[in-house]
């Protein structure tokens, strides 16, 4: 029996800032976080 899981993982990508998101197999969306972008 095997024990593998598929890993979805979104980025919502934006000027100012960048979130992430992860579901495991078929699970719920969870929030990873989410972070400011700062262009240099």
């Amino acid at each position: 029996m095997s024990n593998d899981s598929t890993i979805y993982i979104g980025l919502d990508v934006h000027k100012d800032s960048i979130t992430a998101a992860y579901a495991i197999d078929a699970g719920e969306v969870e929030l990873f976080g989410k972070t400011r972008y700062h262009r240099r």
